[in-house]
């Protein structure tokens, strides 16, 4: 499974907390919120990542994911991640230090 461009207009929910994590998106153009039990708990924007946690963890999702803006979004699935990471022990370390930044500072 390959990684896509994907875009969502502003207001579209691209995460649901509590589904299954099957992949990650990385933020090429826009702005996100992220919510947790209706309550925003971040905004992040281009060049950030969001949905690693439940993917390196296999977890449900532990966070709601909306577009604040238009966004342009890089969908990268759990293999294609998986894959990546056996490759690079690099790419594994930098994904795995955002995750462990993130579950220390919800």
């Amino acid at each position: 499974t390959r990684s896509a461009m994907r875009e969502f207009d502003q207001g579209t929910r691209v995460i649901q907390e509590g589904e299954n994590a099957d992949s990650l998106f990385l933020i090429k153009k826009g702005e996100v919120v992220v919510q947790k039990n209706e309550s925003v708990i971040a905004e992040i924007s281009s060049g950030s990542l969001f949905g690693e946690m439940g993917v390196l963890f296999n977890k449900p999702r532990t966070a709601s994911v909306l577009c604040k803006t238009d966004c342009e979004l890089i969908e990268i699935p759990a293999p294609a991640l998986q894959e990546a990471m056996s490759r690079s022990f690099h790419v594994g370390l930098a994904i795995e230090t955002i995750a462990a930044q993130r579950s220390e500072n919800p």
